[in-house]
């Protein structure tokens, strides 16, 4: 169900769908594959959590896609609350670039 799936598909590049990133690391690691796409902040998760056993994964850049996910906020919500709307913006801009978030993300 991953969205780059219908790039790959249109790129005529086999490929299979496993249960899980940590599975698909785990095939990498015992050469089952050779080449594995992650969500980049679960692969880089993954690879700082277990440094000796993905000691010989590299990760290739730039990354095949990237995405632009965003909060929504309702016109009425930001209408009648304006300064709570643009205080979510800023938090969020402010906590996606936090050290405190990167060591959050390493516990999932």
């Amino acid at each position: 169900g991953y969205s780059i799936i219908g790039m790959l598909k249109k790129m005529n590049i086999p490929y299979e769908t496993s249960l899980s990133t940590p599975n698909d690391f785990k095939k990498l690691a015992a050469g089952r594959v050779d080449i594995i796409c992650a969500i980049e902040d679960v692969g880089d998760g993954l690879i700082n959590l277990y440094p000796d056993k993905y000691k010989n994964v590299e990760k290739i850049l730039p990354s095949l896609k990237n995405k632009p996910y965003y909060l929504m906020l309702s016109k009425q919500f930001s209408g009648s609350n304006p300064d709570l709307a643009e205080l979510l913006w800023d938090t969020l801009a402010e906590v996606r670039d936090s050290e405190e978030l990167q060591q959050i993300k390493l516990k999932y």
